[in-house]
């Protein structure tokens, strides 16, 4: 676990500067996948997961379509929303988590993968998750929530 968390943090302070060529190029190169994988993996180690989905997180951000929707391909919804539900009170995985999720499923694209973050109770989760942000990012989740709820009636478009 040691060695995944250097890796991820390693990962997230590189693609901090990166304007969006080295994303896809580590996408190319199976790194997210990589990272799903390990959400997955180690389920029992809270500060590996909180690198790990800081370091997705890192890698979605920014993008317009093509790194998340390869982040939606490799289950990355579905792997986050379940490591928001097994851990409700780790503060650094929440906040973490939540974020990668918020970033995976923002973007014009969304619209197009709606069902899956539907199934995966993706407003609740990331409305739970609140607390966990501060500042402009609380306001941002906020409202991004607000956009993809169900039950708004302006959500995505509708």
């Amino acid at each position: 676990p040691e060695s995944l968390r250097c890796l991820a943090v390693t990962l997230q302070a590189v693609l901090s500067d990166d304007p969006g060529l080295l994303r896809v190029r580590a996408v190319e190169a199976g790194v997210l996948e990589t990272l799903v994988s390990a959400l997955r993996i180690n389920r029992n180690d809270p500060e590996s997961l909180r690198c790990l989905a800081a370091a997705l997180g890192s890698l979605v951000d920014l993008d317009f379509g093509t790194v998340r929707l390869s982040a939606v391909k490799a289950d990355a919804i579905e792997s986050l929303a379940s490591l928001l539900l097994k851990n409700p009170k780790h503060e650094g995985v929440q906040e973490t988590a939540s974020y990668a999720l918020w970033k995976v499923c923002e973007g014009d694209d969304a619209i197009v993968y709606r069902q899956r973050v539907m199934e995966a109770d993706v407003p609740d989760l990331l409305r739970d998750a609140v607390p966990f942000h501060t500042g402009e990012n609380q306001q941002k989740l906020q409202e991004f929530i607000d956009l993809i709820d169900p039950e708004i009636p302006r959500c995505w478009g509708e």
